[in-house]
Protein backbone atom coordinates (compact mmCIF):
# COMPACT_ATOMS: atom_id res chain seq x y z
CA UNK A 1 0.00 0.00 0.00
CA UNK A 2 1.46 3.87 -1.17
CA UNK A 3 2.41 5.29 1.66
CA UNK A 4 0.50 9.20 2.11
CA UNK A 5 4.23 10.79 0.71
CA UNK A 6 3.38 9.02 -1.99
CA UNK A 7 0.15 10.81 -3.13
CA UNK A 8 1.03 14.19 -4.77
CA UNK A 9 -2.60 15.18 -4.06
CA UNK A 10 -3.45 17.78 -1.65
CA UNK A 11 -5.80 15.85 1.06
CA UNK A 12 -9.23 18.06 -0.23
CA UNK A 13 -8.64 16.96 -3.39
CA UNK A 14 -11.85 15.75 -4.24
CA UNK A 15 -14.21 18.26 -3.75
CA UNK A 16 -12.81 20.85 -1.81
CA UNK A 17 -15.30 23.65 -0.23
CA UNK A 18 -17.82 21.01 -0.82
CA UNK A 19 -20.82 20.05 1.52
CA UNK A 20 -21.68 16.30 -0.13
CA UNK A 21 -19.28 14.00 -1.88
CA UNK A 22 -18.96 13.39 -5.04
CA UNK A 23 -18.56 9.64 -6.93
CA UNK A 24 -15.50 11.46 -8.74
CA UNK A 25 -12.81 14.09 -8.27
CA UNK A 26 -12.42 17.31 -11.08
CA UNK A 27 -10.10 14.47 -12.67
CA UNK A 28 -12.21 11.79 -12.52
CA UNK A 29 -10.16 9.84 -9.97
CA UNK A 30 -11.96 7.46 -7.88
CA UNK A 31 -12.90 8.47 -4.29
CA UNK A 32 -10.53 7.66 -1.58
CA UNK A 33 -12.86 5.34 1.10
CA UNK A 34 -12.41 2.01 1.63
CA UNK A 35 -15.10 -0.53 1.76
CA UNK A 36 -15.53 -2.25 5.12
CA UNK A 37 -17.19 -5.59 5.17
CA UNK A 38 -17.97 -7.60 8.83
CA UNK A 39 -19.24 -10.89 8.34
CA UNK A 40 -20.91 -13.16 11.14
CA UNK A 41 -18.63 -11.29 13.97
CA UNK A 42 -19.05 -12.19 17.33
CA UNK A 43 -17.11 -11.08 20.43
CA UNK A 44 -16.46 -12.11 23.83
CA UNK A 45 -14.17 -10.99 26.43
CA UNK A 46 -12.70 -12.31 29.62
CA UNK A 47 -12.36 -15.51 31.28
CA UNK A 48 -14.31 -19.25 31.56
CA UNK A 49 -16.68 -18.26 34.87
CA UNK A 50 -16.65 -14.58 33.45
CA UNK A 51 -17.11 -13.82 30.35
CA UNK A 52 -18.94 -11.20 28.62
CA UNK A 53 -20.71 -11.55 25.22
CA UNK A 54 -20.30 -8.48 23.31
CA UNK A 55 -21.35 -8.99 20.18
CA UNK A 56 -23.45 -11.49 18.56
CA UNK A 57 -23.34 -12.44 15.00
CA UNK A 58 -22.72 -9.31 13.27
CA UNK A 59 -22.82 -8.69 9.86
CA UNK A 60 -22.68 -5.14 7.70
CA UNK A 61 -21.37 -4.46 4.47
CA UNK A 62 -20.42 -0.51 4.47
CA UNK A 63 -19.56 1.15 1.03
CA UNK A 64 -16.27 3.06 0.11
CA UNK A 65 -17.27 6.81 0.75
CA UNK A 66 -20.09 6.28 2.95
CA UNK A 67 -20.91 8.02 6.26
CA UNK A 68 -22.59 5.16 8.68
CA UNK A 69 -23.35 6.28 12.19
CA UNK A 70 -23.65 3.26 14.61
CA UNK A 71 -25.93 3.95 17.96
CA UNK A 72 -27.48 2.35 20.48
CA UNK A 73 -27.89 1.56 24.30
CA UNK A 74 -24.74 2.15 26.29
CA UNK A 75 -22.65 -1.41 26.01
CA UNK A 76 -24.41 -2.36 23.40
CA UNK A 77 -20.45 -3.41 21.24
CA UNK A 78 -20.54 -0.26 19.31
CA UNK A 79 -17.10 0.77 20.37
CA UNK A 80 -16.07 -3.26 20.16
CA UNK A 81 -17.31 -3.13 16.67
CA UNK A 82 -15.37 0.01 15.83
CA UNK A 83 -11.62 -1.51 17.71
CA UNK A 84 -12.15 -4.56 16.08
CA UNK A 85 -12.49 -2.78 12.19
CA UNK A 86 -9.44 -0.45 13.77
CA UNK A 87 -7.65 -3.94 14.62
CA UNK A 88 -6.92 -3.01 17.96
CA UNK A 89 -8.64 -6.37 18.79
CA UNK A 90 -9.47 -9.49 16.85
CA UNK A 91 -12.87 -11.25 16.45
CA UNK A 92 -13.41 -13.94 18.45
CA UNK A 93 -15.67 -15.00 15.24
CA UNK A 94 -16.49 -13.89 11.94
CA UNK A 95 -13.83 -11.99 10.21
CA UNK A 96 -13.73 -8.01 9.13
CA UNK A 97 -11.86 -6.64 5.99
CA UNK A 98 -11.40 -3.26 4.18
CA UNK A 99 -11.46 -3.83 0.38
CA UNK A 100 -11.46 -7.37 0.42
CA UNK A 101 -8.15 -7.85 2.84
CA UNK A 102 -8.61 -9.05 6.00
CA UNK A 103 -7.76 -7.04 9.14
CA UNK A 104 -5.10 -8.17 11.13
CA UNK A 105 -3.77 -5.45 13.10
CA UNK A 106 -3.58 -1.47 13.04
CA UNK A 107 -2.70 0.52 9.88
CA UNK A 108 -2.21 3.23 7.97
CA UNK A 109 -5.62 2.61 5.95
CA UNK A 110 -7.49 3.44 9.22
CA UNK A 111 -7.28 6.45 11.08
CA UNK A 112 -9.02 6.98 14.84
CA UNK A 113 -10.56 9.41 16.95
CA UNK A 114 -11.35 9.32 20.24
CA UNK A 115 -13.47 10.84 22.28
CA UNK A 116 -10.46 12.93 24.01
CA UNK A 117 -7.79 14.48 21.87
CA UNK A 118 -5.42 12.53 23.55
CA UNK A 119 -2.52 15.05 22.14
CA UNK A 120 0.93 15.40 23.47
CA UNK A 121 1.17 18.40 25.28
CA UNK A 122 4.88 19.12 24.71
CA UNK A 123 4.42 18.79 20.76
CA UNK A 124 3.43 21.22 19.17
CA UNK A 125 0.06 21.09 17.10
CA UNK A 126 1.69 20.57 13.66
CA UNK A 127 3.86 17.62 15.17
CA UNK A 128 1.05 16.23 16.86
CA UNK A 129 -0.13 16.15 13.58
CA UNK A 130 2.75 14.86 11.76
CA UNK A 131 3.35 12.34 14.55
CA UNK A 132 1.97 9.42 12.02
CA UNK A 133 4.08 10.19 9.06
CA UNK A 134 7.56 10.61 11.46
CA UNK A 135 7.56 7.66 12.43
CA UNK A 136 6.48 5.98 9.22
CA UNK A 137 9.69 7.25 8.39
CA UNK A 138 9.10 10.35 5.66
CA UNK A 139 11.43 12.99 5.40
CA UNK A 140 10.84 16.09 7.61
CA UNK A 141 9.66 18.15 4.41
CA UNK A 142 6.91 15.36 3.88
CA UNK A 143 5.87 15.34 7.11
CA UNK A 144 5.24 19.17 7.09
CA UNK A 145 3.22 19.09 4.00
CA UNK A 146 0.98 16.66 5.13
CA UNK A 147 0.85 18.30 8.33
CA UNK A 148 0.37 21.48 7.14
CA UNK A 149 -2.58 20.27 4.69
CA UNK A 150 -4.37 18.35 7.49
CA UNK A 151 -4.53 21.32 9.20
CA UNK A 152 -5.52 23.71 6.95
CA UNK A 153 -8.71 20.91 6.08
CA UNK A 154 -10.06 21.58 9.86
CA UNK A 155 -9.27 24.98 9.98
CA UNK A 156 -6.19 24.91 12.50
CA UNK A 157 -3.14 26.72 10.17
CA UNK A 158 -3.05 29.74 12.77
CA UNK A 159 -2.64 27.90 15.66
CA UNK A 160 -0.12 25.03 14.26
CA UNK A 161 2.52 26.48 16.12
CA UNK A 162 1.32 26.45 19.54
CA UNK A 163 1.12 23.42 22.23
CA UNK A 164 -2.48 21.69 22.37
CA UNK A 165 -2.82 23.21 25.67
CA UNK A 166 -3.30 26.67 24.54
CA UNK A 167 -6.36 25.54 22.68
CA UNK A 168 -9.99 25.43 23.49
CA UNK A 169 -11.31 21.27 23.48
CA UNK A 170 -13.24 22.36 20.34
CA UNK A 171 -10.19 22.85 18.71
CA UNK A 172 -8.23 20.43 20.63
CA UNK A 173 -10.47 17.70 19.04
CA UNK A 174 -9.82 19.72 15.26
CA UNK A 175 -6.35 18.77 15.77
CA UNK A 176 -7.11 14.89 16.61
CA UNK A 177 -9.24 14.73 13.48
CA UNK A 178 -5.74 16.51 11.59
CA UNK A 179 -3.94 13.49 13.37
CA UNK A 180 -6.22 11.00 11.99
CA UNK A 181 -6.37 12.55 8.46
CA UNK A 182 -2.50 13.19 8.33
CA UNK A 183 -1.81 9.39 7.69
CA UNK A 184 -4.61 9.38 4.48
CA UNK A 185 -6.62 7.02 5.83
CA UNK A 186 -9.22 4.79 3.42
CA UNK A 187 -11.64 4.88 6.38
CA UNK A 188 -12.16 7.28 9.44
CA UNK A 189 -13.43 5.35 12.34
CA UNK A 190 -14.97 8.06 15.21
CA UNK A 191 -15.97 6.73 18.60
CA UNK A 192 -17.90 9.32 19.82
CA UNK A 193 -15.55 12.14 19.59
CA UNK A 194 -18.10 15.48 19.99
CA UNK A 195 -19.63 13.51 23.51
CA UNK A 196 -17.62 15.97 25.82
CA UNK A 197 -17.94 19.16 23.81
CA UNK A 198 -20.10 21.88 24.85
CA UNK A 199 -23.46 21.86 22.48
CA UNK A 200 -22.78 24.37 20.41
CA UNK A 201 -19.53 23.72 19.61
CA UNK A 202 -20.49 19.81 19.01
CA UNK A 203 -23.07 21.54 16.27
CA UNK A 204 -19.83 23.31 14.81
CA UNK A 205 -17.98 20.46 14.44
CA UNK A 206 -20.76 18.33 13.04
CA UNK A 207 -20.80 20.42 9.96
CA UNK A 208 -16.72 20.80 10.00
CA UNK A 209 -16.58 16.91 10.22
CA UNK A 210 -19.20 16.59 6.88
CA UNK A 211 -17.06 19.38 4.96
CA UNK A 212 -13.92 17.14 5.76
CA UNK A 213 -15.77 14.25 4.12
CA UNK A 214 -16.84 16.03 1.97
CA UNK A 215 -13.70 17.39 0.55
CA UNK A 216 -11.85 13.37 1.25
CA UNK A 217 -13.73 11.13 0.23
CA UNK A 218 -12.74 9.07 3.20
CA UNK A 219 -15.31 6.52 4.40
CA UNK A 220 -16.60 7.15 7.84
CA UNK A 221 -17.74 5.01 10.95
CA UNK A 222 -18.92 7.16 13.47
CA UNK A 223 -20.23 6.23 16.93
CA UNK A 224 -22.56 8.19 18.92
CA UNK A 225 -24.93 7.66 21.83
CA UNK A 226 -27.05 11.03 19.96
CA UNK A 227 -30.26 9.75 18.13
CA UNK A 228 -29.56 13.21 16.55
CA UNK A 229 -25.86 13.61 15.41
CA UNK A 230 -26.65 10.00 13.81
CA UNK A 231 -29.38 11.32 11.56
CA UNK A 232 -27.52 14.37 11.10
CA UNK A 233 -24.33 13.01 10.15
CA UNK A 234 -24.58 9.87 8.70
CA UNK A 235 -25.44 8.84 5.02
CA UNK A 236 -26.79 5.37 6.94
CA UNK A 237 -27.83 4.85 10.71
CA UNK A 238 -26.76 1.06 12.23
CA UNK A 239 -28.89 0.83 15.25
CA UNK A 240 -27.62 -2.26 17.86
CA UNK A 241 -29.40 -4.07 20.35
CA UNK A 242 -28.33 -4.10 24.05
CA UNK A 243 -25.82 -6.55 24.80
CA UNK A 244 -24.57 -9.00 23.45
CA UNK A 245 -24.75 -6.19 20.35
CA UNK A 246 -27.18 -7.20 17.40
CA UNK A 247 -27.98 -4.65 14.67
CA UNK A 248 -31.65 -4.58 15.09
CA UNK A 249 -32.14 -1.49 12.55
CA UNK A 250 -29.92 -0.22 9.29
CA UNK A 251 -31.28 2.29 7.14
CA UNK A 252 -29.79 4.70 4.37
CA UNK A 253 -32.36 7.58 5.53
CA UNK A 254 -29.79 9.96 7.52
CA UNK A 255 -29.21 13.62 6.15
CA UNK A 256 -25.35 13.65 5.82
CA UNK A 257 -25.22 14.04 2.36
CA UNK A 258 -27.77 16.81 2.29
CA UNK A 259 -25.96 20.05 1.07
CA UNK A 260 -28.94 22.48 2.05
CA UNK A 261 -28.76 22.43 6.19
CA UNK A 262 -29.92 25.26 7.60
CA UNK A 263 -33.21 23.90 9.70
CA UNK A 264 -32.51 21.01 8.79
CA UNK A 265 -32.80 19.75 12.57
CA UNK A 266 -36.54 21.12 12.41
CA UNK A 267 -37.73 20.31 8.81
CA UNK A 268 -40.61 17.82 9.31
CA UNK A 269 -38.00 14.54 7.26
CA UNK A 270 -35.51 14.90 10.10
CA UNK A 271 -37.74 15.27 12.86
CA UNK A 272 -39.93 12.04 11.54
CA UNK A 273 -36.55 9.90 11.00
CA UNK A 274 -35.08 11.18 14.32
CA UNK A 275 -38.25 9.94 16.14
CA UNK A 276 -38.28 6.85 14.67
CA UNK A 277 -34.72 6.08 15.13
CA UNK A 278 -35.13 6.94 18.80
CA UNK A 279 -38.29 4.77 19.35
CA UNK A 280 -35.81 1.72 18.04
CA UNK A 281 -33.05 3.09 20.41
CA UNK A 282 -35.41 3.09 23.58
CA UNK A 283 -36.94 -0.30 22.87
CA UNK A 284 -33.45 -1.65 21.82
CA UNK A 285 -33.08 -0.42 25.58
CA UNK A 286 -35.78 -1.77 27.63
CA UNK A 287 -37.85 1.62 27.89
Amino acid sequence: MPSPADDPRPLGHAVAGATAPAPAGPSGEARRGAAVSVTGVSQWFGRRGARRHALDDVSLEIEAGEFVCLIGPSGCGKSTLLNLVAGFVAPTTGTVATDGAPVTGPGADRGVVFQQPRLFPWLSVRSNVALGPRLAGMRRADRRRIADEALALVGLSDVADRPPYELSGGMQQRAAIARALGGRPRVLLMDEPFAALDALTRERLQDEILRVWAATGTTVVFVTHSVEEAVYLGTRVVAFSARPGRVIFDELGGFGARTDREDLRSEPDFVTFRDRVHRVIRTAAGG
